[in-house]
């Protein structure tokens, strides 16, 4: 069931960020949800934190891959090493990945949400999409992370 779940999410994610184009403007409540738009600088710096989190997690550096997540999920995980175990138990694709590509940044549920193609260590492929958080300093922090298995091949 929690498979089906995971299944239906990153589903979900995958259709959002593809279908998202302007088809009309927002409402004024919607735009006051919304977060704002990525520039340049937002969007290379999310890159940036994203690659970090995975070079880390690549190299078993727990401590770093851990200063790469937002609040919420560092008080979820309390600490480098329970996130380092999660990760290494739930997030099978994003450990030791061998080769990630980035994708799309669009929003997602009033965040914006980075898609990066993933080849897992074993050598299969997925779909990650991690959204963001901008926090108040202005730094990029991943807030989760959504992984879909490629089925194209």
């Amino acid at each position: 069931m929690r498979m089906v779940s995971r299944l239906v999410l990153a589903l979900t994610v995958l259709v959002a960020i593809h279908l998202a184009a302007p088809v009309a403007a927002p409402t004024p409540a919607m735009a006051q949800r919304a977060a704002p738009a990525a520039n340049a600088t937002d969007a290379r710096e999310i890159r940036r934190v994203i690659r970090t989190q995975l070079d880390a997690l690549r190299r078993d550096d727990a401590k770093t891959a851990f200063e790469q997540a937002a609040p919420s999920i560092q008080h979820r995980y309390a600490t480098p090493d329970f996130f380092l175990k999660i990760v290494k138990r739930h997030y099978t694709p994003v450990y030791k990945a061998k080769a990630a590509t980035f994708g799309r940044l669009a929003m997602w549920r009033g965040s914006l949400t980075q898609e990066v193609a993933i080849v897992a260590e074993d050598g299969q492929r997925y779909t990650a999409f991690y959204p963001m958080r901008k926090l108040p300093g202005g730094a990029w922090r991943i807030a989760g992370c959504m992984i879909l298995k490629d089925s194209s091949i």
